[in-house]
């Protein structure tokens, strides 16, 4: 609970780290925070879920659940967005329709777009599709 009472009025939205993950989620109404990790290749990962607006039947097929990583180096970028892309493949149809994209720059973001249907519950890939996550959470690249 630091982050709720941080000390000098600095908070998590102070760091580069969580800067970036967050602005990868983009407009998500729940986002899921991994413990920064500076000493892995991974430093920080985080999943959100974005519904589609005006949501109906129709377009509740539209939402998306979102994972962010920041990685220490291109080259884990390209890892994980490797594994992350793999794991897409090998898990179909769970993740069909899914789209994985590296931002390059000094703190290398890995970003997966998984879209949902109407049937699935928000959040999944936190409680019940887990694969994605532990793809980059349990990898040392």
């Amino acid at each position: 609970m630091a982050a709720v009472n941080p000390k000098n009025g600095a908070s998590l939205g102070d760091k580069k780290e969580y800067q970036g993950v967050a602005e990868c989620l983009g407009d998500v109404y729940r986002a899921d925070f991994s413990a920064l990790t500076s000493d892995k290749p991974v430093h920080l990962s985080a999943l959100g879920q974005h519904a589609a607006t005006g949501v109906t039947a129709t377009t509740a097929a539209k939402n998306t659940e979102i994972l962010c990583l920041m990685a220490k180096d291109a080259a884990t970028a390209d890892r994980a967005a490797a594994n992350l892309r793999a794991v897409v493949t090998e898990e179909s149809p769970t993740f069909d329709g899914t789209e994985v994209t590296v931002v390059q720059g000094d703190r290398p973001v890995v970003r997966a777009v998984v879209p949902d249907t109407g049937a699935q519950r928000p959040g999944r890939l936190l409680l019940l599709d887990t694969d994605l996550w532990g793809a980059i959470a349990s990898s040392e690249f």
